[in-house]
């Protein structure tokens, strides 16, 4: 800087660590970034450009700051199915305006969620949906609205198909037992079997959609082992489950010994019968 002046090389300076922190905006966002040097060192207010540059980071797009529209070129990657081709992949090239506010909103939803969800785009003409489905949520409260409600809705199809399983007529009256027990206490706490069914992708092991109970690819009586396993290891410490188990235990346990000694009558009542049978018979050839 001379004379209170900004110079070219400070311009420069600072336009080499704005492209540094490109990575880091591509590896949240998933797009790909240079820095437009021919459009940044045309402008005439250097110290407007070293201003503006300043914000290209992360963090800046976070707090809603954004940077000229010609500072940056994007480009980012999507893809889209055709039954002739399968997926085909693309790569749209996002100019301008439309650049610097599909990264805001990008950021945004980020600090929103706490996730980092990288953009897909095939084509110019759904930029602006891209936008609008990064803007969507304005709060944490709304997201967690938004997250409980598809929470129910995945344990509720999850619940409905298990009842589809009890209904199938293909398991032990135990097994039945146990899916009630399990589809129970799945409506009691729905968000924490949500998570359960989706860390454990029971929707792939019981061969259903997520979001639709009626969507069933394969014969989920098939899989009744597999669904069973994954329960027995995530509710081994449950209490409410170990108890339900055990209760089904002693109740076989008591079935099996009333059933023995039913047995053990009819062999009694039997033999009895026999013996008199024989008395009587002795008494007539006498």
């Amino acid at each position: 800087m001379a004379n209170g002046k900004t110079t070219k090389s400070a311009v420069e300076k600072e336009m080499r660590l704005a492209e540094r922190r490109l990575a880091t905006i591509e590896k949240h966002s998933g797009a790909h970034l240079s820095i437009n040097k021919d459009a940044i060192l045309q402008n005439p207010n250097r110290a407007e450009v070293i201003r503006q540059l300043k914000n290209v980071r992360w963090s800046a797009l976070k707090e809603g700051k954004g940077f000229s529209k010609d500072f940056i070129n994007m480009k980012v990657d999507g893809r889209y199915w055709t039954a002739k081709a399968g997926w085909v992949e693309t790569q749209t090239e996002v100019q301008g305006k439309d650049a610097v506010q599909l990264l805001k909103a990008v950021a945004h939803r980020e600090s929103i969620t706490g996730t980092v969800e990288k953009i897909s785009i095939s084509g110019e003409e759904n930029i602006g949906k891209a936008i609008d489905y990064f803007k969507y949520f304005k709060t944490s409260e709304q997201y967690e609205r938004y997250l409980a409600k598809q929470d129910k809705i995945v344990a509720y199809n999850f619940r409905q198909n298990l009842k589809d399983l009890i209904n199938s007529g293909k398991l032990s009256p135990e097994e039945v037992k146990k899916m009630k027990k399990l589809v129970s206490m799945i409506k009691k706490d729905p968000r924490k079997w949500a998570k359960i069914i989706k860390d454990h992708k029971l929707y792939d092991i019981a061969g259903i959609n997520l979001f639709d109970s009626d969507d069933l690819s394969e014969d989920i009586a098939e899989n009744y082992d597999l669904i069973m396993e994954t329960v027995e290891k995530e509710l081994a410490s449950n209490k409410e489950w170990q108890n339900y188990l055990k209760k089904l235990d002693a109740d076989a346990k008591k079935k099996a010994k009333h059933e023995a000694m039913k047995s053990a009558r009819k062999r009694a009542t039997k033999e009895a019968r026999k013996n008199v049978s024989k008395k009587y018979h002795s008494k007539i050839n006498k």
